[in-house]
This record gives structure tokens, C-alpha cells and sequence, in this order.
């Protein structure tokens, strides 16, 4: 009982949460009063979510997961990829790009994105995570002329 109580109170935030967001929004005018009511908005239904995901009451799909794990690759290369597909476009069409391209060209983008977080982002930071650290070979080893960096360093 306890179980499906707490249940009805995370998906009950989230429900007005969203209430609070999209009133706050369909308000307008960009005062304080309505950016901080779609912020307490935003806050519940972030907080709605973690909670539903962590009771195991809300499913996220494995794509999903994927393009999240991505963002940060898609966020670096998804405005140079959009830019050259842009240039190539107005080539291509001699002139400006027709408004129907811009889907593709967003989904072009993150598609950039993720390739590049599987050939290079992932693999580089599988080697950081496991290359040997440095630790200090002598206890007492002195500093460098005073920088703070011991003279002897070996790996593991």
C-alpha cells in the first residue's frame, strides 16, 4: 500500500509539474514571477522523473539512453556538421536552402554526433580511464624549484 502511495505521489509531482511548466508558459511575459513558476515547473518534473526511473516505475528506452550518453559528442561536432551540410546544400541548390531541409540536416547533425562519440570520444576516454597513474616513488622526494611537483614519478 505504502508502495503504490508513494507511486501515485511521484507520478502525481510529475502531472503538476508539468501543469506548472506549461501554465507558466502559456502566461508569457518573461517576468519573474512566471520564469520562476516554470522553473519550479522544470524542477518537479526533473525530480518526478528521477524518482519514477529510481522505484523502477518509469522505463527509459535503450535508445534514448544511447542518444543521452552521446549528447555531449553530439553537442561538440552537431554545429560544424550542420554548417558543412549547409554549405553543401547551397551549393548544391545554388541559393538558399529550401526550410524542408532543416530536419534532415538537425538529424543529420546528431548523427555526426554519435559517430563521432563511438570512434573517438568513447575510445579516448577507455584509454584514460586505463592507463597507469602516477605516483610518487619517494616519500620524500623535494619539489621542483617550488611549483609543487616532486621530482620523481613512476607508474604503477
Amino acid at each position: 500500500m505504502a508502495a503504490m502511495r508513494a507511486g501515485l505521489i511521484q507520478w502525481g509531482l510529475l502531472v503538476v509539474g508539468m501543469g506548472a511548466f506549461i501554465s507558466g508558459m502559456a502566461i508569457g511575459g518573461h517576468n519573474h514571477l512566471t520564469d520562476a513558476w516554470c522553473a519550479l515547473g522544470a524542477g518537479a518534473i526533473v525530480a518526478a522523473l528521477v524518482l519514477l526511473e529510481r522505484s523502477r516505475r518509469l522505463w527509459v528506452p535503450e535508445p534514448s539512453v544511447r542518444l543521452g550518453g552521446a549528447s555531449y559528442a553530439i553537442y561538440l561536432v552537431q554545429c560544424s556538421a550542420v554548417s558543412v551540410l549547409a554549405c553543401v546544400l547551397t551549393y548544391a541548390f545554388v541559393g538558399p536552402v529550401p526550410a524542408t531541409m532543416y530536419g534532415p540536416a538537425v538529424t543529420f547533425g546528431a548523427l555526426v554526433g554519435i559517430a563521432f562519440d563511438r570512434a573517438f570520444d568513447r575510445p579516448t576516454q577507455r584509454f584514460l580511464r586505463e592507463r597507469p597513474k602516477p605516483v610518487l616513488l619517494e616519500a620524500n622526494a623535494k619539489p621542483l624549484s617550488g611549483c609543487g611537483v616532486a621530482k620523481r614519478w613512476v607508474g604503477r
